[in-house]
């Protein structure tokens, strides 16, 4: 979803993009998109930054806040 030129980062966006195609899912950074792609019935994937430990305590209040179908964690490789 962050990705698409010319769709905005509000609900809105994934009302439109489940109305106008046959997605199974989105794959965004923001928890309240997360949120309205349940209430739509899409697969959720939560992309999510661990650059330190103060991201992990992040992430566990997301998840908990607006828990996703699945957590992508990024960088993919990590120390």
């Amino acid at each position: 979803m962050d990705l698409i030129a010319g769709l905005g980062n509000k609900e809105v966006a994934v009302d439109f993009i489940k109305q106008t195609t046959e997605v199974d899912g989105i794959i965004t950074t923001r928890p309240a998109l997360i949120k309205r792609g349940r209430e739509l019935g899409l697969f959720t994937i939560l992309r999510f930054f661990m650059l330190d430990s103060m991201a992990m305590e992040n992430l566990k209040k997301q998840e908990e806040a607006v828990p996703p179908d699945m957590i992508e964690i990024l960088p993919g490789v990590l120390a």
